[in-house]
């Protein structure tokens, strides 16, 4: 696999989410996770038939990739994730 396109050093906010597990009935609600700004890698991989979107946090905390059939859909989810842009990707020759 070949990176084709890239964003690097995307800043984005992490946590802010509120607690979504079960709790029993007489238990506090905890509270919201604290946000805080993180920077990401994000690329695109070329496969053979597929695109790999892949990202990785500066600081190593987070990372993960996701599979996808078009490079449309690999940037639609890198924009609902990250919020990149279009103008935002850098071509990989």
């Amino acid at each position: 696999m070949k990176v084709i396109q890239q964003v690097i050093g995307k800043s984005v906010e992490i946590g802010g989410d509120k607690s979504s597990g079960w709790l029993p009935s007489d238990a506090s609600t905890p509270p919201p996770t604290r946000p805080t700004q993180s920077l990401f890698d994000v690329r695109i991989f070329k496969g053979a038939d597929e695109y790999i979107l892949e990202w990785k946090s500066a600081n190593g905390d987070y990372s993960n990739d996701s599979w996808h059939g078009t490079i449309e859909e690999a940037k639609r989810e890198a924009k609902d994730q990250f919020g990149i842009e279009a103008s935002e990707w850098v071509e990989i020759d």
